[in-house]
Protein backbone atom coordinates (compact mmCIF):
# COMPACT_ATOMS: atom_id res chain seq x y z
CA UNK A 1 0.00 0.00 0.00
CA UNK A 2 1.43 3.38 -0.92
CA UNK A 3 0.60 6.59 0.86
CA UNK A 4 -0.76 9.55 -1.10
CA UNK A 5 1.73 12.32 -1.88
CA UNK A 6 1.42 15.61 -0.04
CA UNK A 7 -0.51 18.38 -1.76
CA UNK A 8 1.54 21.24 -3.31
CA UNK A 9 -0.10 23.72 -0.91
CA UNK A 10 0.87 21.65 2.12
CA UNK A 11 4.39 21.12 0.76
CA UNK A 12 4.82 24.86 0.18
CA UNK A 13 3.99 25.48 3.84
CA UNK A 14 6.41 22.79 4.99
CA UNK A 15 9.13 23.90 2.61
CA UNK A 16 9.03 27.55 3.56
CA UNK A 17 9.99 27.17 7.20
CA UNK A 18 10.08 23.54 8.24
CA UNK A 19 11.96 21.60 5.55
CA UNK A 20 14.62 20.54 8.04
CA UNK A 21 12.14 18.92 10.44
CA UNK A 22 12.19 15.14 10.64
CA UNK A 23 9.79 12.66 12.14
CA UNK A 24 10.73 10.48 15.10
CA UNK A 25 12.77 8.11 12.92
CA UNK A 26 14.61 10.85 10.98
CA UNK A 27 12.54 11.03 7.77
CA UNK A 28 12.10 14.53 6.33
CA UNK A 29 9.52 15.69 3.78
CA UNK A 30 11.83 14.90 0.87
CA UNK A 31 12.32 11.29 2.05
CA UNK A 32 8.53 10.96 2.13
CA UNK A 33 7.87 12.58 -1.24
CA UNK A 34 10.75 10.74 -2.92
CA UNK A 35 9.34 7.43 -1.72
CA UNK A 36 5.62 7.86 -2.29
CA UNK A 37 5.07 10.53 -4.94
CA UNK A 38 3.86 8.75 -8.04
CA UNK A 39 1.96 11.41 -9.95
CA UNK A 40 4.13 14.48 -10.62
CA UNK A 41 7.29 16.29 -9.60
CA UNK A 42 5.60 19.53 -8.47
CA UNK A 43 5.83 18.94 -4.73
CA UNK A 44 9.43 17.80 -4.98
CA UNK A 45 10.30 20.92 -6.97
CA UNK A 46 8.81 23.11 -4.23
CA UNK A 47 10.74 21.27 -1.53
CA UNK A 48 14.03 21.42 -3.41
CA UNK A 49 13.63 25.16 -3.99
CA UNK A 50 13.54 25.77 -0.24
CA UNK A 51 15.76 23.05 1.24
CA UNK A 52 19.41 23.32 2.15
CA UNK A 53 21.83 20.79 0.69
CA UNK A 54 22.11 19.29 4.18
CA UNK A 55 18.37 18.62 4.27
CA UNK A 56 18.38 17.32 0.68
CA UNK A 57 21.04 14.79 1.66
CA UNK A 58 19.64 14.00 5.14
CA UNK A 59 20.43 10.39 6.00
CA UNK A 60 17.94 7.99 7.51
CA UNK A 61 19.69 4.76 8.39
CA UNK A 62 22.38 5.73 5.87
CA UNK A 63 19.83 6.33 3.10
CA UNK A 64 19.31 9.77 1.58
CA UNK A 65 16.06 10.82 -0.11
CA UNK A 66 17.69 9.93 -3.44
CA UNK A 67 18.35 6.39 -2.19
CA UNK A 68 14.67 6.25 -1.24
CA UNK A 69 13.67 7.09 -4.81
CA UNK A 70 15.75 4.21 -6.15
CA UNK A 71 14.47 1.74 -3.54
CA UNK A 72 10.82 2.64 -3.06
CA UNK A 73 9.52 4.73 -5.94
CA UNK A 74 8.35 2.55 -8.82
CA UNK A 75 6.30 5.19 -10.63
CA UNK A 76 6.42 6.67 -14.10
CA UNK A 77 8.01 9.85 -12.70
CA UNK A 78 10.87 8.05 -10.93
CA UNK A 79 13.56 9.11 -13.42
CA UNK A 80 12.33 12.73 -13.35
CA UNK A 81 12.56 12.75 -9.56
CA UNK A 82 16.08 11.32 -9.67
CA UNK A 83 17.15 13.98 -12.19
CA UNK A 84 15.61 16.78 -10.10
CA UNK A 85 17.30 15.75 -6.88
CA UNK A 86 20.65 15.24 -8.61
CA UNK A 87 20.34 18.64 -10.34
CA UNK A 88 20.51 20.43 -6.98
CA UNK A 89 23.38 18.36 -5.57
CA UNK A 90 21.44 15.43 -4.14
CA UNK A 91 23.57 12.38 -3.45
CA UNK A 92 22.78 8.73 -3.09
CA UNK A 93 24.90 6.60 -0.76
CA UNK A 94 24.04 3.31 -2.41
CA UNK A 95 23.36 4.19 -6.08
Amino acid sequence: MSLPPLSPVRVAGVAKNNHHITNRIGMNALHYEASYNNTSTGCIQVLLAHMTITSINQKLGGYTPLDYVYDYNHSEVKQEIIALIRSVGGKANYY
